[in-house]
């Protein structure tokens, strides 16, 4: 069996344990060592529940192990009786009997209920209990449970000096709580099932202590465990006892031996069975304490309240104490980033030295390189002018011989067959095509190696092509090449039409590895140069001439029609395509949409997803040999265990998903199958033969079907590995799926979780509809469960959490997965941007149907309200805008915090107006200041508008006649709010919804955020602002833009709550205090674009989340009053901007997390990138020829 490191949460039904359950209950002093006593009863098979304390630092680190709601009951008990934890005053008399304890008992006993209902063993552990045994025994009645008491024993100075160590209660305090405890204890646990254990003997000899108790309770603990045995032996280390004292030293001081001494002799007595006359000793101890109580529980009792009203002002002193460091660190923290962004900007500079160098030495060598074309082509025009020379004579001596030729009898009389020869030759002409060679000219960053062989020596290496005729091909062409690599290589072509090559001039063509490309192009009628980037990889290649032939229009027809009927020749699925297809082009458009559609599928690259895998996801022998060379150099090669739960699974699909991992090129993991009792024979016998042939598969068949989770548990019994895989009995991984989490794991040691892409596989086995997912994102995980598949989780956490939760079936992962990202951070949580996962879409699967999906919905919506309790967060959770999606709707400040709105505007009052009377009168969250920026407006409607605007006690008119600079206008009016959140807003925007800014607020003020944005669409209704995308076209870009409002978008990502890199200032909220550290926005260098991208770079670079919020939507009619920059110095100043971006944030532009890339930074929809800018690291391992 499996090591177990967790508390086990509920019990499995065993037919040899009776029908009524035992409740081990764990009685003993405050510091008595009942914490290593409960775990190791745990590990043993004593189930604790999921509602347990978490560890303190300094103070029981590795686990209290209580109950959360019964300490939290136990509290509540005492503050009703008038006392505390630490007050040793004997029990009102009547305290059973009282209402509020009947109350109390009655919430524990339903408490118990609810996690142990179906528990064969459970137990409880708190030492206030002590104190309550009587009600604990009505506990155990009314929940049906026999109790079985354990008492922990410690000697009595141990305890008094570790609770002077941690609490500092003073020694008499501290003897009068462990009388109190112990004697009440023994008193009220007498005559039932019970047993005393000493803390010393635990720690010396865990196995022997634990086996009396086994025997002695009649408790079924799985003391033959191994795993568990090792995980009690690494738990119960010699470090955990601090103290140790000798018992004559209770009996040298007589003031401790008349009570002290005396209790922990005839507690010694007990440890080896019943004894009267010690019972008849702690009796007449218990007599003379309560005796002594008469004198000093009034002075106890007097000082309480006293001892409360210091205790709490020593608290706040110290929550004082506590908010002045984390002042004075935030200082130093701002100080120390000020200093780091000195040196960064030091480093920019350096970096921006050695750039322009680096251009400087490739402008020289390019310069040399064009001078030696030009030298060649110069020598070139002089051959070609004497040869013209010689054309001219010999095209006159040809003239001189017609025309005596043409004056003979014979051409006159062949005049008739001259001209029937000329109609041939003009036919065959029109279907004569001319081919071109080009070759490169010069070379940047590309180093020819002779023979054809080049080596990449950037990312973006290039060549200029020409012709030997002289002449560039124009007009529509088809481009073939041949590129061999063991990389796949990803051409581009540039064109120059005489105003230099820019990046709107590219033409990408198809990927190819170790092969052949061919594509129909359209090239510009006027072409001046073509530059040629064979590949977008570091390393060497090899590339052959490249051969391109101009088309004319019957050659470029029969061709398009060629492409499209090919596949169908062989393939009826593609048939049915073509033929669905041209139904539909010909209804839309008629055989003009025809052409057009021919020509868009001849031109794309790789239309379809089957290709991109074709040319980007598919391994190569060479792939597979350089991933088992990576895998042999690895430091690290964890094994990975994958859990497989099955119920009367369909053989072939089976055989297929256990097939995937068997198929596996690492090679350290084993398949551990859980079958949930399955009545379809043909399952099983295909998990037996897998499991006959293939030593690393592990099985277990359950003989009573327990739905997902138990079977999932059962599989987890039989793991050994260090991470978790989840893989369902219908899906396939892929055969690198492991060696990339084992890669992965070798740069990322610390992981805890490990979340691949994924895509679906129909009914035919083809792999589409991929998801290309974000890094991390903690509020889009609330809202949609995208770790799902691939996913792999650190073993150790997933015992400590719980394992599977029986009652979130349907959503057992998810449930899962919040509660081991609890444990862990955003650091520990990796994304690997590859396909390693193909769910198939099978009816009845969550993937291929929607009404499978409702049950599991429900169950999610329960993970995650659990998920809000345990971490403290007051939040509602409802179904999402998107269908399969979720919505948090976290609760408000009880004190709503002001909201300074800020809103530049000039002219155009009609427009303001729509922006103003949103913010009056369609808008409910009421705490609000509105800070309107006049520019310089000079229309008389404006001003009388603003003037009118201005008596509003909830409006300040700020006016500033400079020229236009967002971003000082929105400094100077921040300086002025007197709001604890800004709102920056476009007086262009339109609510649509009257909760907009309650829901902003609600997000904004949850922990870690540091921006908040909103959904909004352009007038005719389609998405302007999605969430912003670092990178997109050169700087940044919007999500999904022009999405119609009522679509999904990518995977429903337009309709839930997510993090991005940055979101657009037309509508944003940030706290106030976030603002002024990261220092507002850039008014030097920022002045109108980019300003709220570079704002919310540097709120994430000072650890803060940004959050986009479909819930909040509004209209934005995109810079009304501002115009278009359309001028010189505008498009200049443009310019300026996005080169300052660039060269501040170059290194933010090719990886932002929340967008993958596998996905074009060319256009603002999620496409599929061409080539991705993934990393494959076994490309490191490649042999060399």
């Amino acid at each position: 069996m499996a090591t177990t490191t967790t508390p086990k949460a509920r019990g499995t039904s065993d037919p040899a344990v009776p029908e009524r359950a035992t409740a081990v209950l764990i009685l003993g002093m405050h510091r008595s060592g009942t914490s290593a006593l409960t775990r190791a009863l745990n590990l043993l098979g004593v189930a604790l529940g999921d509602n347990l304390l978490p560890p303190a630092a300094g103070n029981n680190e590795t686990g209290f192990w209580e109950h959360q709601s019964v300490v939290e009951l136990h509290e509540e008990l005492l503050a009703e009786l008038g006392m505390t934890w630490d007050d040793p005053r004997a029990l009102a008399s009547d305290w059973l009997d009282r209402p509020q304890t009947a109350e109390i008992r009655a919430r524990i006993a339903t408490r118990m209920r609810d996690d142990f209902g179906s528990t064969a063993l459970w137990g409880v552990k708190d030492p206030r209990m002590c104190r309550f045994v009587p009600l604990w025994e009505q506990v155990a009645h009314e929940t049906d449970a026999t109790p079985a008491w354990v008492i922990m024993l410690r000697h009595p100075l141990e305890i008094v000096r570790s609770l002077q160590q941690r609490d500092g209660l003073s020694s008499g305090r501290g003897y009068l709580l462990w009388l109190r405890h112990a004697l009440e204890s023994e008193r009220h646990t007498r005559g039932t099932p019970r047993v005393f254990v000493d803390y010393a003997s635990l720690m010396s000899d865990w196995r022997a202590t634990l086996q009396r108790i086994a025997d002695e309770l009649g408790l079924p603990l799985a003391l033959d465990d191994s795993g568990a045995s090792d995980a009690i032996g690494v738990f119960l280390k010699p470090q955990l006892r601090h103290f140790s004292f000798h018992d004559e030293l209770l009996k040298e001081d007589a003031r401790l031996a008349r009570w002290v001494g005396a209790a922990h002799d005839a507690f010694g007595r007990l440890l080896t069975g019943p004894d009267a006359e010690a019972e008849a000793a702690l009796d007449l101890l218990a007599a003379e304490l309560d005796l002594a109580g008469w004198y000093y529980d009034d002075v106890v009792g007097d000082a309480a309240p006293r001892e409360k009203r210091l205790a709490d002002e020593i608290n706040a002193l110290h929550q004082r104490l506590h908010e002045r460091q984390i002042w004075a660190s935030e200082q130093e923290s701002r100080v120390g980033e000020r200093e780091a962004r000195i040196a960064e900007r030091d480093t920019r500079i350096a970096e921006r030295d050695a750039i322009i160098a680096n251009l400087r030495s490739t402008h020289d060598e390019l310069a040399r390189s064009q001078a030696r074309a030009i030298d060649d082509l110069q020598q070139i025009i002089s051959g070609k002018e004497a040869e013209q020379h010689e054309l001219r004579s010999e095209i006159a001596r040809l003239h001189q011989n017609f025309r005596y030729v043409a004056s003979t009898f014979s051409w006159k009389v062949t005049r008739p067959l001259r001209l029937v020869t000329r109609v041939v030759s003009g036919i065959l002409g029109a279907l004569r095509l001319r081919t071109l060679e080009l070759m490169p000219i010069s070379f940047v960053n590309l180093r020819p190696l002779g023979h054809g062989h080049f080596e990449a020596e950037s990312l973006h290496p290039y060549m200029i092509l020409d012709t030997r005729r002289g002449r560039l091909p124009t007009g529509w062409v088809e481009v073939e090449y041949r590129i061999e690599a063991k990389r796949v290589a990803s051409p581009f072509l540039f064109i120059d039409q005489g105003a230099g090559i820019k990046e709107s001039d590219r033409i990408r063509l198809p990927p190819t590895r170790n092969g052949h490309g061919k594509v129909i192009v359209r090239l510009p009628d006027r072409v001046t140069a073509i530059r040629f980037d064979p590949v977008t990889f570091i390393g060497e290649f090899k590339l052959e001439p490249i051969r391109v032939r101009e088309l004319n229009s019957v050659m470029l027809g029969i061709l398009l029609v060629w492409q499209r009927i090919r596949p169908a020749l062989t393939n009826r699925d593609s048939r049915i395509r073509i033929w669905n297809g041209l139904r539909t082009a010909l209804k839309r458009g008629g055989i003009r949409e025809v052409k057009q559609g021919l020509l868009r599928q001849a031109t794309t690259p790789l239309p379809a997803y089957h290709q991109w895998c074709d040319a980007y996801a598919t391994l190569t022998e060479a792939d597979v040999q350089a991933i088992g060379d990576h895998i042999k150099k690895m430091k690290a090669k964890p094994v990975l265990s994958v859990i497989m739960p099955t119920y009367n699974t369909d053989p072939e699909v089976l055989d297929r998903a256990i097939q995937s991992v068997r198929n596996q090129i690492y090679p350290r993991w084993e398949l551990c199958i859980a079958d949930d009792a399955s009545t379809h024979g043909e399952t099983q016998e295909v998990i037996r033969r897998h499991a006959g042939e293939d030593d690393r598969i592990k099985t277990v068949f359950r003989e009573v079907n327990g739905h997902i989770s138990a079977a999932s548990n059962s599989a987890l019994d039989l793991a050994t590995g260090d991470f978790v895989v989840l893989l369902d009995h219908d899906d396939e991984l892929t055969s690198h799926a492991l060696y990339m989490i084992a890669s992965e794991l070798n740069d990322h040691p610390n992981a805890d979780v490990i979340y691949s892409d994924e895509d679906k596989l129909d009914d035919n086995g083809e792999a589409y509809q991929p998801y290309f997912k974000p890094d991390w994102s903690p509020d889009m995980f609330l809202a949609q469960n995208y770790l799902n598949h691939v996913s792999a989780h650190r073993r150790s956490l997933v015992e400590v959490v719980g394992r599977f939760r029986e009652g979130f079936e349907g959503s057992q992962d998810y449930d899962l997965a919040l509660r081991v990202i609890e444990r862990t951070t955003a650091e520990r949580i990796r994304h690997i941007p590859h396909v390693l996962y193909h769910w198939r879409a099978v009816a009845g699967s969550v993937a291929g149907a929607d009404e499978a999906k409702d049950y599991a919905l429900e169950a999610a919506r329960r993970a995650i309200t659990e998920h809000l309790e345990r971490t403290g967060i007051d939040g509602e959770v409802v179904p999402g805008a998107d269908r399969f999606s979720h919505r948090v709707i976290y609760a408000l400040p009880h004190t709503l915090p002001l909201v300074s709105l800020i809103v530049p505007t000039r002219n155009k009052a009609e427009v303001l107006k729509l922006c103003i009377d949103g913010i009056r009168e369609h808008n409910d969250y009421p705490n609000w200041e509105l800070i309107l920026v006049d520019n310089g407006s000079d229309e008389d409607e404006s001003l009388e508008y603003l003037e009118a605007l201005g008596k509003d006690p909830r409006i300040t008119v700020l006016r500033d006649d400079g020229p236009f600079n967002y971003s000082r206008l929105n400094n100077r009016a921040a300086r002025m709010a007197k709001g604890e959140i800004l709102g920056l807003l476009n007086n262009d925007i339109e609510p649509i919804n009257r909760d907009w800014l309650t829901e902003m607020v609600r997000q904004v003020v949850q922990p870690g955020v540091g921006a908040v944005g909103a959904k909004l669409y352009y007038p005719n209704d389609t998405l302007q602002h999605g969430g912003v995308i670092v990178g997109l076209g050169g700087v940044a870009g919007h999500f999904d833009k022009r999405l119609p409002r009522n679509e999904r978008g990518y995977f429903g990502r337009a309709g839930i709550v997510q993090n991005f890199t940055a979101v657009t200032a037309a509508c944003m909220l940030m706290p106030k205090t976030v603002w002024d550290e990261v220092e507002g926005l850039d008014e030097h260098h920022l002045s109108v674009a980019f300003n709220d991208v570079d704002l919310c770079l540097k709120v994430r670079k000072a650890g803060y989340r940004i959050v986009w919020s479909p819930y909040a939507e509004l209209y934005h009619h995109e810079s009304v009053s501002r115009g278009q920059d359309t001028e010189p110095e505008k498009l200049e100043r443009f310019a300026s901007e996005v080169r300052t971006m660039q060269t501040r944030w170059n290194t933010t532009f090719d990886a932002d997390p929340y967008y993958n890339p596998n996905l074009t930074l060319d256009y603002e929809t999620p496409h599929l990138a061409d080539p991705p800018r993934v990393i494959r690291p076994w490309e490191e391992y490649f042999a060399e020829d």
